[in-house]
């Protein structure tokens, strides 16, 4: 039977970054498949259509304060996928995850102050650390039996030499897919309460976690973590919204809660657009089943790809979460002063994210957006294999 997810469609109407090639110059080398913008080829769920439709029919637009619905669905959603009881006050609306992490940044520390990260890791974690002049320590993550796993030891030595005070978190780990186990998180969570530190945790990717792993909320690991955690959340991942901004926090500490929303108003912003909101509460209330029929669909797409890649110089680190494979290409042969996304842009027409985008330890590796149809996923992996082929 043919999946809703296996119809592909083409974004044509408007200009998005997924598929706008001029963005890297390479317009004149036709039809690339774009596999590396973390968002989806799915059409969103049609219950977030329908309310989105009622909005539109509406037809006011005035200013607007979310109804405490909106709040009443998240604490709902993380309740039943998470079995993380939380309270509607400790959550704060904002536009998206990005957003929030700055603000986040801004009430815990000040200019100059060192912010320690994972890495790799999402690389606009470098950007928002760097551009509000905080300074990045970086713990490198290392790759054991094919898996990334966190060095405590390297990390109290940074935590020393550097007097770190804030962790910028990923959980579950993009791009490594990982979902921390509640030994790690419990390790970690002991650091941070041994030093006095207090964690910004993204947690955006926490509904897509496959068979055999579960994610554990920052929060919940201990009283400490509770009063000393900000956990960032957003529909967006989970249901193809990033264009329409909608997102938020978990904050149970009421004084942190009241620092991250000033450093919000600073901005002038003070919460997500009417659009996010409505498109959130639909979202949370009435579309996990469509959600959970998308984890499936996804959780075969792995398995494609790693069959397809199998006996290749190509290896996949298999995925505990998200949609994103982490493929290490270091057997690949590539020509001098060749990057890994020029490589497989050119000859493979496919657009892959370059691993050094995510830092230390990400070189020799690229990410893959497996969140497409299958015809589409199909054809890029005969292309990348077509390619790689050619270059031995």
């Amino acid at each position: 039977m043919i999946s809703e997810f296996d119809k592909p469609f083409k974004r044509s109407r408007f200009v998005y970054i997924k598929e706008y090639s001029k963005l890297i110059g390479k317009e004149s080398l036709g039809d690339i498949i774009p596999l590396w913008v973390a968002d989806m080829d799915f059409k969103t769920p049609q219950v977030i259509l329908d309310a989105l439709q009622d909005l539109g029919a509406h037809g006011i637009f005035g200013y607007y304060v979310p109804n405490p619905s909106v709040l009443e669905s998240i604490a709902k959603w993380i309740l039943e996928r998470q079995n993380w009881e939380i309270s509607t006050k400790w959550i704060r609306l904002t536009p998206t995850v990005m957003y929030t992490v700055v603000s986040a940044i801004r009430a815990l520390t000040k200019e100059g102050d060192p912010v320690l990260v994972f890495q790799p890791v999402y690389s606009h974690f470098a950007d928002v650390i760097h551009e509000n002049h905080r300074k990045m320590v970086v713990s490198e993550l290392r790759l054991q039996n094919g898996r990334y796993e966190m060095d405590f030891e390297d990390l109290e030595k940074k935590i020393r030499e550097e007097n770190v005070k804030t962790i910028l978190f990923c959980s579950p780990h993009n791009p490594g897919g990982r979902v921390w186990t509640k030994d790690e998180l419990l390790k970690l969570a002991a650091i941070v309460e041994k030093f006095g530190i207090r964690v910004i945790s993204d947690e955006i990717h926490a509904d897509f976690v496959y068979s055999g792993h579960r994610h554990i909320p920052f929060c919940t690991l201990s009283e400490y973590t509770k009063e000393n955690s900000i956990i960032c959340f957003a529909p967006t991942k989970s249901f193809n919204l990033a264009a329409i901004q909608g997102a938020g926090c978990i904050i149970p500490n009421p004084a942190l809660r009241t620092a991250v929303k000033n450093c919000g108003y600073q901005n002038g912003v003070y919460g997500p657009s009417i659009a996010g909101a409505v498109a959130m509460e639909a979202a949370y209330r009435s579309g996990g089943p469509w959600f959970n029929a998308l984890l499936k669909y996804l959780d075969q797409n792995i398995q494609l790809v790693e069959k397809e890649l199998s006996g290749t110089p190509l290896h996949v680190m298999h995925p505990e979460g998200t949609y994103l494979l982490w493929i290490d290409c270091r057997e690949l042969p590539i020509p001098s002063g060749k990057s890994l996304q020029s490589f497989f842009i050119e000859k493979a027409h496919v657009w892959l994210s370059e691993g050094s985008e995510f830092g230390k330890g990400g070189e020799g590796f690229v990410r893959m957006n497996i969140a497409t149809s299958r015809s589409t996923l199909q054809e890029a992996l005969l292309r990348i294999k077509s390619a790689v082929h050619s270059s031995k």
